[in-house]
């Protein structure tokens, strides 16, 4: 007896199994079919009431007879589970060769083997048991494209320096810290037959400016998964970096922020200042991870058993940091451009192969303009103190200098002779009155 498997990828041979094993490329699936050829040979005497049984595991079912060289061949199920197929061949004559090719349709087939057991009987003698035994093993090689796409949801282009710049201290709400940045990944399975088992994403998120330490991009809460995959997976990451200063989180929605940029663009037309043009290279300032001018921190997503077609959505939500940008880059900047990057990673256990890798990697960019109307920049208490101490010490040097002038010594003028010479005086002149009048 012989068996073969058609419409599969050349065989791939092992030592430990031979050559029974029969693997192709789920990017080649025909229809979620494959079809098996029972060749049966009675190379001595004549063989009576022939049968040959095929016994399937549960990922396989028998579908019919696609072709038979025999008419009269006949297969039907052997069990309502439709795991064993029993076909009749009849009597055989020496040498006679009959032909008799099944199909069989699966679900989905995983990484490992799945096995296919045929065996023959006869009413006659048979004195070669050994070869009427063949066991066939098929697996599907798990093929995708899986894609990795990034989009800057209202926070695409956003502003600093307008209004009250506020320090930490000072801050209440998310609202407070600046305008509302939330990145988007989305992961795409591009393939048409299997899931994949299990794949990570792994963002870093720049959340600090390098150079000064300065919070750049505060994440307000935990990423979300969206859509009907929420379900499939989970983001975790250190908690230190989710709303680390513990402020009331408030959420925008999509309407919420497109009044709150227009009114910024009327108030920046009422004062004069002209709409940001064609921007410098030389004027950009790029806050990023793969340049290392933006201390970040990574976030790990782990997604289960993606299905071909599928989409899963991951939302990052944070709050561009206002008083940073507006302290560091106040002066001979137009553009500061900020990054997040992710990456796609499938589990080597997944056994999965992919037609393109060059898609499994992306940056989300947000781009924050100055907007200096208005502003009211806070003092740096180094400023407070220097400026206390010099007025202190402004103060003293004056008492000095009016001192070394004389000018707190009180000059007072001998009155006391005057006073007495003066009344001696009109003593004199009273009694020289009286006088007169007693002669």
């Amino acid at each position: 007896m012989f068996t073969d498997v058609k419409n599969v990828i050349p065989v791939e041979e092992t030592e430990q199994t031979g050559n029974n094993e029969f693997v192709f490329d789920s990017n080649r699936v025909d229809k979620l079919n494959l079809t098996v050829t029972l060749t049966v040979e009675e190379s001595k005497d004549r063989a009576y009431e022939t049968f040959v049984y095929v016994n399937l595991e549960p990922e396989l079912r028998y579908t019919g007879v696609s072709t038979s060289l025999d008419p009269s061949a006949s297969c039907s199920d052997g069990n309502k589970e439709f795991t064993l197929i029993v076909c009749s061949f009849g009597s055989i004559l020496q040498g006679e060769t009959r032909n008799v090719t099944l199909t069989l349709s699966f679900d989905e087939l995983g990484p490992s083997f799945t096995t296919i057991n045929v065996t023959t009987n006869t009413t006659s003698e048979d004195n070669h048991a050994a070869n009427d035994f063949a066991s066939l093993k098929v697996k599907v090689n798990i093929v995708t494209d899986l894609e990795l796409l990034g989009s800057a949801t209202r926070g695409d282009s956003v502003e600093y320096g307008d209004g009250d710049v506020k320090g930490v201290s000072a801050i209440e709400t998310d609202a407070d810290i600046g305008d509302y940045v939330q990145h988007t990944y989305t992961i795409i399975n591009s393939g048409e037959y299997g899931s994949v088992s299990k794949v990570s994403l792994i963002v870093q998120w720049p959340y600090e400016i390098a150079a000064s330490g300065e919070y750049l991009l505060y994440m307000t809460m935990t990423p979300r998964i969206v859509g009907v995959a929420a379900g499939k997976g989970q983001c975790r990451t250190d908690t230190k970096y989710i709303n680390s200063q513990g402020y009331e989180v408030i959420e925008e929605d999509d309407l919420a922020v497109v009044p709150l940029r227009r009114r910024r663009q009327v108030d920046s037309e009422a004062a004069g200042v002209a709409p940001t043009g064609e921007v410098s290279s030389s004027n950009i300032v790029n806050l990023n991870c793969f340049e290392k001018t933006a201390n970040c921190f990574n976030i790990t997503c782990e997604f289960f058993d993606l299905v071909p077609k599928e989409t899963i959505k991951v939302r990052f939500n944070s709050r561009l940091w206002n008083s940073s940008l507006a302290q560091e880059y106040s002066e001979g900047v137009d553009l500061v451009r900020i990054a997040s990057t992710g990456s796609l990673f499938i589990d080597p256990a997944a056994k999965v192969s992919q037609t393109n890798t060059n898609n499994d990697f992306t940056n989300v960019y947000t781009e924050a303009k100055p907007n200096f109307v208005n502003i009211t920049q806070p003092i740096k208490i180094w400023i407070i103190i220097v400026a206390a101490v010099a007025g202190i010490l402004l103060l003293i040097l004056i008492i000095i200098i009016c001192w070394k002038c004389g000018f707190f010594k009180r000059n007072r003028p001998t009155t006391y002779g005057v006073k007495v010479e003066k009344q001696r005086g009109e003593y004199e002149q009273v009694s020289q009155r009286d006088q007169d009048a007693l002669t």
